[in-house]
């Protein structure tokens, strides 16, 4: 009896569950989140359970918010361009995050956009990516040079059995690279570029600019990883 006793006390104790949701635009942006889950279960005091949706109007969230049980909710999309139609797509997307923010209290609502594309995202957890690009698809030449890879096209690269030869390359030390490479990307907008302001939050026209990396650092720091 002592003895499975002892051995009893002796198991690890098991982590929390932390729940977060995110709306996401595709299966690439879902099928990071779920690597970057398999990365933390190992390294955390506590285990991230990201339930994802891909809900193109925000407002269908309205009626979920009063079910959903978490402490955060991510909104994860794509800029894409920088003509005047996709500019105010942009500001009406943050109203409708500001919207839901009122009802969805004490959940935290956060935008995670990326200008062009979730690719720059991407190949952060490689290297920088400063300079300005007129087109998403001018994002493939640097996908292929930072994992080692020859696709084609972006519609190749992003096929789920490829896009998971991708993920598979990345590692928590990546991810943590990729978010100090954001940052320092935010800095040089704010330094250099006039912001256009949705709501509080401070966005640019030109591209690189994001956001995303601060709902990963969130994930990360809620499950004990520090950065």
């Amino acid at each position: 009896m002592r003895r499975h006793q002892q051995e009893k006390n002796s198991r690890p104790a098991r982590k929390e569950n932390i729940q977060f949701f995110a709306n996401v635009e595709g299966n690439c942006e879902e099928a990071y989140l779920q690597h970057l889950t398999k990365l933390i279960h190992p390294c955390g005091n506590a285990n991230a359970v990201i339930k994802c949706f891909q809900e193109r109007k925000l407002q269908s969230f309205r009626k979920r918010m009063a079910v959903l049980r978490g402490d955060f909710f991510f909104h994860l999309w794509d800029r894409e361009s920088e003509t005047r139609e996709t500019s105010s797509n942009f500001e009406k997307t943050f109203a409708a995050l500001n919207s839901l923010k009122k009802d969805a209290h004490p959940m935290k609502i956060l935008s995670g956009y990326s200008h062009l594309s979730f690719d720059l995202w991407i190949i952060f957890h490689k290297k920088p990516m400063n300079g300005y690009l007129s087109h998403v698809d001018a994002y493939l030449e640097h996908i292929n040079k930072s994992f080692g890879f020859t696709f084609q096209s972006m519609k190749t690269y992003k096929q789920k059995e490829n896009f998971a030869r991708v993920l598979e390359k990345i590692s928590l030390n990546d991810v943590k690279e990729a978010i100090q490479r954001a940052k320092e990307i935010r800095l040089h907008q704010e330094q250099n570029s006039t912001p256009q302001m949705c709501g509080k939050i401070a966005v640019y026209h030109t591209n690189p600019d994001l956001l995303i990396h601060e709902c990963i650092a969130i994930i990360l720091k809620s499950c004990g990883i520090p950065l």
